[in-house]
């Protein structure tokens, strides 16, 4: 196993993730315009509320323990205060840069916060590891085995401890469908 402060994320579109890969063949200008100017504007908070906590679920099963969230699907305050719940219930830190946690995450020492993973240099996709720090940054889900979040276990034995994720996985479908349709 190699231990390793948690992984920090400064970019990532979470309320997006029940669009994923529905603009793989898209040039720029054209994700842009229909992500944002098409489908944007249709988003329930309940959509952003579900895009972000599955987004937040699967950063932290790849061992990012804190995430900024570029969330372009606010359309309300309501829209606002569905991520920021999102992000809270998943147990991942929102935004280390803008809360200032420098000086308290990002590596394993005496008086910082307690995020960590543990890789797991077993995992076929990892062995042989024969450089540990190309091996983290390298590292795919099923190598990172437990994750920690200010001292709270949110992975443990390649698992996450956030119950059935079947529900989530549901509702991002169906709001996928929904959101679409609009286009």
């Amino acid at each position: 196993m190699i231990v390793a402060p948690g992984l920090v994320d400064n970019h990532r579109h979470l309320w997006a993730t029940p669009l994923r890969a529905f603009s793989a063949d898209h040039a720029f200008n054209d994700y842009h315009s229909q992500v944002l100017f098409d489908i944007s504007p249709h988003l329930t908070t309940d959509d952003v509320y579900i895009g972000c906590l599955l987004g937040a679920f699967e950063a932290l099963n790849s061992g990012v323990t804190t995430v900024r969230n570029w969330n372009h699907g606010v359309n309300t305050p309501n829209h606002a205060f569905a991520a920021v719940t999102a992000l809270r219930d998943s147990g991942i830190r929102n935004a280390a840069a803008s809360l200032s946690l420098g000086d308290e995450i990002g590596r394993l020492a005496p008086g910082r916060k307690a995020d960590i993973i543990l890789i797991n240099t077993t995992d076929p996709a990892l062995a042989p590891a024969a450089d540990a720090v190309l091996a983290l940054l390298t590292a795919p889900a099923s190598a990172i085995d437990t994750v920690l979040v200010d001292g709270h276990v949110v992975k443990r034995n390649g698992a996450l401890n956030a119950g059935n994720l079947g529900w989530l996985r549901d509702a991002a479908r169906q709001a996928r469908n929904r959101l679409l349709s609009s286009v």
